[in-house]
């Protein structure tokens, strides 16, 4: 007669010891970390995107890098406000020039 032989393992004590393998493995092949995470910020920073900077289903749309649109929002949000602000500031005169029109 056979006699069967019933193996049971914790998963407590494999969990830890998996996990560790993994990291091992990850780190081995993450390479020199500087260079992973400088290559990942460019790649970010320079991903094409649509008009409102997200990165839409079709490429067709996607005509500006990240980087690119975030500077020139920020600079046409910048002008805008200076703008307002002067225009706010010189009210009078802008009023004055249209009436001279």
């Amino acid at each position: 007669m056979e006699k069967m032989m019933n193996l049971e393992i914790n998963e407590d004590m494999v969990k830890p010891i998996l996990e560790k393998q993994i990291q091992a493995a990850v780190l081995a092949n993450i390479g020199n970390p500087e260079e992973l995470i400088s290559k990942t910020v460019s790649l970010a920073l320079s991903q094409k995107v649509n008009n409102d900077g997200k990165v839409d289903k079709s490429s067709y749309y996607n005509n500006h890098d990240f980087l690119e649109l975030l500077t020139g929002n920020a600079i046409r949000e910048a002008a805008e406000k200076s703008l307002r602000e002067w225009l706010k500031e010189n009210t009078q005169l802008v009023k004055a020039m249209v009436i001279r029109e």
